[in-house]
């Protein structure tokens, strides 16, 4: 009967979520995809789907899921969740790019400036913290409060 079959999937894909298995979730939210009417439970299902691709990082594929779920989860408890996570795919897609582009021709695991890196060896301001430990903080915070 296909409706225990689409039954099976549905719950097959709900435990494979649960679990983190990620690859086997998307497998598995494409099939009941294919099978399942336009309801509820599909909308579960892909949004299953997307978000195994977005935890995969599959920003492309994650985005095009979302993409797709965006106008049939409308009026679901799925519809914020699906409007952030496709902002999300756009967001790291943009940043993932803009990095490739950027760092293209410099060495995967070097220093760019040897130079600097041995001048500035403690780049935090430790020195101010003393200066601050070393003043009256009781006199500093009064004179804040006048303000």
């Amino acid at each position: 009967n296909t409706y225990y079959r689409n039954q099976a999937l549905v719950y097959l894909s709900e435990s494979l979520f649960r679990q983190s298995k990620w690859q086997e979730t998307a497998a598995t939210a494409d099939r009941a995809l294919k099978l399942l009417p336009r309801d509820e439970l599909a909308a579960r299902v892909g949004y299953q789907g997307a978000y195994a691709r977005y935890q995969l990082k599959q920003m492309d594929a994650a985005a095009a899921a979302f993409g797709v779920l965006l106008p049939s989860v409308t009026n679901t408890p799925f519809e914020a969740q699906v409007a952030f996570l496709l902002g999300e795919c756009f967001v790291k897609r943009l940043v993932d790019e803009r990095q490739r582009l950027a760092h293209g021709k410099r060495f995967a695991l070097g220093v760019e400036h040897p130079r600097v890196a041995g001048v500035h060896r403690h780049a935090w301001a430790d020195r101010r913290l003393r200066e601050v430990h070393r003043r009256n903080v009781a006199a500093s915070e009064g004179r804040e409060r006048l303000w």
